[in-house]
C-alpha cells in the first residue's frame, strides 16, 4: 500500500464513528484497526502519526443528563387527554432537548441520532397509539 492509500485507510476509522450498526460494531471496528496499526513497521507509524492519533469529532453533541426533583408522581391519564386531542403549540427543538437531558438519547435513537441498544424512534407514532407509548415512557 501507498502512503496515501493507508491514510485515507486510517481516516475512514476516524469518522466511522458516525456509522450505526449493532451492539458490537464498534468494538469490531476498533479491533479492525488496531490490527491493522499493528501490522504497520515503525517507519510507517511515524508516517501515519498525525492520524492514527485523529480523535473523532462526532455528530452533534448530546447532553448528559442531570438528576432532577421527582415533581409529581405522573400518571398515564394525567397526560392522555392532551396527547389524544393533538397536541398543539409542540416545539421539536424543546423535544429533542427533553430527549437528550432524560438521557433517552443513549439507547433510542431519532432521526440519526442517538444511542442503538433501544428502539428507534423516529416513527413511533406511527406504529403505536397515545396511550402505548405513555405507559411505555
Amino acid at each position: 500500500w501507498t502512503l496515501e492509500q493507508r491514510q485515507k485507510y486510517f481516516q475512514w476509522f476516524v469518522t466511522s464513528t458516525t456509522l450505526r450498526g449493532g451492539n458490537s460494531f464498534s468494538g469490531f471496528l476498533k479491533n479492525i484497526r488496531q490490527e491493522a496499526i499493528d501490522r504497520l513497521t515503525d517507519t510507517e507509524k511515524v508516517e501515519l502519526k498525525q492520524v492514527l492519533e485523529a480523535q473523532p469529532t462526532g455528530g452533534q453533541p448530546l447532553v448528559e443528563a442531570a438528576a432532577r426533583p421527582i415533581v409529581q408522581e405522573w400518571k398515564v391519564d394525567d397526560f392522555l387527554a392532551d396527547v389524544e386531542s393533538g397536541l398543539t403549540g409542540r416545539s421539536f427543538d424543546t423535544g429533542r432537548r427533553m430527549f437528550q437531558v432524560t438521557a433517552c438519547y443513549k439507547c433510542h435513537r431519532f432521526a440519526g441520532d442517538g444511542g442503538i441498544v433501544g428502539p428507534e424512534l423516529t416513527a413511533v407514532s406511527r406504529r403505536y397509539n397515545a396511550r402505548t407509548l405513555l405507559e411505555s415512557i
